[in-house]
């Protein structure tokens, strides 16, 4: 294929750029008498619109952003961009392709459906991971091509490409998210994060947007977009609300969000031809938990601040204030008292993840991405939770709470009851006390204050969430049936029963626990994977809380009073795997 410019076209849009730019100037000018609050830089964003038309009329740097765009489309099945073989600023050649164009396809075709799920996987990668996006995708831009192995979304024209920073890319991935859930409050901070608001909104401008984004952007969640879109609103009241919205608050347009927009909207025109029921947010919430479970920076040295803002998104995506729900967690080593893990949250992601779509019926029985009302298979969601990088740390630290606070409470009920018996029975001559020996010789019998620098007694949050844990988990119970083969790891899970444990002991959450069929197929399910079938994310996930927990009982072990050197040879004695040389 061969793209030339039109002889005299670069003049031509010179010429047009230059009343564009004064249009600029005018409306920088004029605008604020009509709209007083509004923030719109009217010069910076017909500037931006200009740069990217110019852009337009240099072939040899569309070629360059070709380039580019095709690396990042690698990672996305079955999409690909034509190859660059040579360019000039005047004429670009690239790989012919032969295909068939998305506008030319009937309406509710099966390669409509197919292209629509794959423009979404493109555009996800683009705008989430990638940061940079084709701006310019009607359906003359996309091609469906059939091979023998079967069908792929071609991808043409990279004259309008736009870079974004990784911060927007993170607020996109944040707005999406909140979007779905309906966390009206966290979409207003998504929309002063990408820069749609100012950061010193007032209390009463902050009520006010997240009512105001509440009645025009909702009932288009709930419904799709199209002519459902346009009967669930009331007229009156959406202009009014628009009305509010320009005139009250103080709106900014970046020039990179409007042209986001603008693709969103021709890719949301192509989606509803191939489903009328369409509905953007529920279509890439899938993808978009994915990407933040998952996504980590391939090279943490060229990610600028990403991975710290991918850890920000998934500590605002899986923790919440402790007023908020019952069902959370918070250990005795968390930073804040106030903001707790939810265990449903967790939950809502690994479900969202590893299934294809979620309907508006899910989505309206969460609770703050709450939980979805549909069962999902266990396997799918244990596998979800082994592929996901970036939370592999929150969960391990979370997971070292959970199972800390379980021990723990096992082994007070214990030490109170051997204490008691001890301290009833008969003193013998010329035999020591416990509080009696020093620290290094009472170690396999600590005394209790020492005992509780090795195990913390538990504190009113702590009992709280053992008290509750047993009904959370057993609601996450599926019944589904994992395939599991017969293996010794059925076994082990087997050997799991109250019956073993001491008469003290059989109240505690641990008892509780082990009879719960999710809990005990979930041990076995972890147990083949790790030790099985060797699966790499498994080990890793394994490792990871194993190395959480060896970090923070070394800490205990030297609030004890032994060495450094002696706690960490401890730990690594007692806390390591079979896979580890």
């Amino acid at each position: 294929a061969i793209k030339i410019l039109r002889p005299k076209v670069v003049d031509q849009v010179a010429t047009d750029l230059c009343v564009l730019l004064r249009a600029g100037d005018l409306l920088q000018e004029w605008a604020p008498r009509i709209l007083p609050a509004s923030r719109i830089d009217w010069r910076s964003l017909l500037t931006g619109f200009s740069e990217g038309l110019w852009e337009e009329c240099d072939l040899l740097g569309e070629a360059e952003r070709q380039v580019r765009f095709s690396k990042n489309m690698e990672s996305v099945p079955n999409v690909f961009v034509p190859r660059v073989y040579a360019s000039n600023p005047n004429m670009m050649v690239s790989e012919w392709v032969d295909g068939t164009p998305l506008r030319a396809i009937p309406s509710m075709d099966r390669r409509l459906i197919e292209a629509q799920s794959l423009m979404r996987d493109a555009y996800c990668q683009s705008m989430y991971i990638d940061g940079y996006f084709h701006a310019d995708c009607h359906g003359g831009n996309l091609l469906w091509t059939e091979g023998e192995d079967g069908g792929k979304l071609c991808i043409l024209d990279c004259g309008l490409m736009v870079d974004i920073e990784s911060s927007a890319a993170e607020g996109l991935l944040r707005l999406s998210l909140h979007l779905a859930a309906r966390d009206w409050t966290s979409v207003v901070q998504d929309f002063i994060a990408l820069g749609f608001l100012p950061n010193d909104l007032s209390p009463n401008l902050l009520i006010e947007a997240r009512g105001i984004f509440q009645r025009i952007i909702g009932p288009y969640l709930n419904v799709g977009g199209g002519v459902r879109a346009a009967s669930a609103y009331s007229v009156s009241s959406l202009l009014d609300d628009l009305s509010s919205a320009t005139v009250k608050l103080p709106i900014s347009l970046p020039p990179s969000m409007v042209f986001l927009g603008r693709a969103v909207v021709q890719l949301e025109g192509l989606a509803l031809r191939a489903n009328p029921d369409y509905r953007l947010v529920d279509d890439i919430l899938p993808v978009a938990a994915r990407i933040a479970l998952r996504s980590v920076p391939k090279n943490k040295l060229d990610a600028g601040n990403l991975e710290e803002e991918r850890q920000s998104l998934l500590y605002d995506l899986l923790y919440e204030n402790a007023a908020d729900s019952p069902s959370n967690f918070r250990g005795t080593n968390e930073n804040s008292a106030d903001m707790q893990f939810s265990v449903e949250k967790l939950r809502f992601l690994l479900t969202t993840a590893s299934r294809g779509d979620v309907s508006s019926t899910d989505l309206e029985a969460s609770s703050s991405l709450g939980l979805p009302s549909t069962n999902h298979s266990l396997e799918d969601i244990v596998n979800e939770l082994f592929r996901a990088d970036a939370a592999r740390e929150l969960v391990a630290f979370e997971t070292f709470n959970i199972l800390d606070a379980i021990g723990r409470d096992a082994l007070w009920r214990g030490a109170d009851s051997l204490m008691e018996v001890v301290s009833n029975a008969p003193s013998l001559p010329f035999f020591p006390t416990l509080d009696s020996l020093p620290n290094f010789l009472s170690l396999p019998f600590p005394k209790k204050q020492n005992f509780e620098t090795l195990a913390p007694r538990l504190c009113e949050s702590e009992k709280l969430i053992l008290l509750r844990l047993p009904k959370i988990i057993d609601d996450l119970d599926d019944t589904s049936d994992l395939g599991l083969k017969s293996t010794w790891t059925e076994k082990l899970v087997a050997s799991l029963s109250p019956g073993v444990l001491p008469g003290d002991l059989k109240d505690s959450a641990l008892a509780k626990l082990i009879v719960i069929p999710v809990v005990r197929r979930t041990v076995q399910e972890v147990a083949d994977l790790a030790l099985i079938r060797s699966d790499p994310n498994a080990r890793a996930t394994v490792d990871a809380i194993l190395k959480e927990s060896q970090g923070r009982i070394r800490v205990r072990l030297e609030s004890y009073g032994l060495s450094k050197e002696l706690s960490r040879k401890i730990t690594s004695l007692l806390l390591r795997t079979p896979w580890k040389k």
